[in-house]
């Protein structure tokens, strides 16, 4: 089967995936926004966010089920784009979008050293290279200022770890499937997926909300830039990048949080914040410099 999308270079589909982390950063300052000052349920946001996003891609592409594959696809939702989700959103709720942020971002060895053992890539000092910096540059850039500290509850940590694992696993399944399927149609149906797998818990938590016009906008921004965008984005990355090349554009992710939780929340970076997000460019500029020559 073909996938009908037309094929992007590794250098464009890098670009592609920079640009899909840069929405979820986005995203998440403006989820943090309805968590900390509406008082807005993260189970809730994430039911809401996979229908809304969900309906608009069939209703523009009506996707035919991937029936040859309906175990890998179940297993993408539920297993991947479902729990990514849902504890991004309640590492935040539980500790702040910088802590989740770092902890998420260890999906990036994750996918690393399961590839380096798959043999989908060989090992090389440049991939090394840049997964350092781009760790390091993310361990700094949510850095609790100059101190470096950070004060994480047991519940932020395991969300944190959990939402890395179903990264790693959404990033790692979802690479055959959208070679056959293409990207959008394995999209919509990973939303699909997740967010009817999400109803028990996200409508229980909605049930006494309510709804302003500001707040829906909000709800619809992370719907539409934040899941039906960025994921979509990213999925289609895959069609070109290894796991961990996309993963290192991911961490593009924190820069563009820190750049909106200035401009949407007035919080200033540190000097050692700065330092991080330099090594993170200098890690993507690095990591595209070896996708030229490869």
């Amino acid at each position: 089967m073909t996938t009908g999308e037309r094929p992007q270079s590794k250098t464009g589909s890098f670009g592609i995936a920079i640009l899909a982390t840069c929405l979820w950063g986005l995203s998440g300052t403006v989820a943090q926004i309805l968590f900390q000052r509406d008082g807005f349920p993260p189970e809730g946001l994430v039911t809401l966010r996979l229908f809304i996003a969900s309906a608009f891609l069939f209703l523009w592409l009506r996707p035919k089920w991937p029936r040859a594959h309906t175990g890998v696809i179940i297993m993408f939702g539920v297993l991947g784009i479902l729990p990514s989700q849902l504890f991004y959103f309640l590492a935040i709720s539980y500790s702040n979008a910088a802590i989740a942020t770092l902890l998420q971002l260890l999906f990036l060895p994750m996918v690393a050293i399961y590839e380096i053992a798959a043999h989908v890539y060989k090992f090389s000092f440049s991939h090394l290279a840049a997964i350092a910096l781009a760790m390091i540059g993310t361990f700094l850039l949510v850095a609790n200022g100059s101190t470096i500290s950070f004060h994480v509850s047991v519940l932020a940590f395991v969300f944190g770890t959990l939402c890395a694992i179903a990264a790693a696993f959404y990033t790692l399944a979802s690479k055959k499937l959208t070679t056959i399927y293409g990207s959008w149609p394995i999209t919509a149906w990973g939303f699909l997926i997740a967010g009817t797998a999400s109803l028990p818990i996200g409508t229980f938590s909605l049930i006494h909300e309510k709804f302003t016009m500001q707040i829906f906008a909000l709800i619809l921004f992370v719907s539409i830039f934040g899941t039906l965008f960025a994921y979509g984005l990213y999925v289609r990355s895959l069609q070109r990048l290894t796991g961990t090349e996309a993963s290192i554009a991911a961490t593009g992710e924190p820069i563009m949080a820190a750049v909106a939780s200035y401009l949407l929340l007035s919080v200033l970076l540190t000097p050692v914040q700065y330092i991080g997000g330099g090594l993170i460019l200098v890690a993507i500029i690095f990591l595209r410099n070896v996708i030229k020559r490869t």
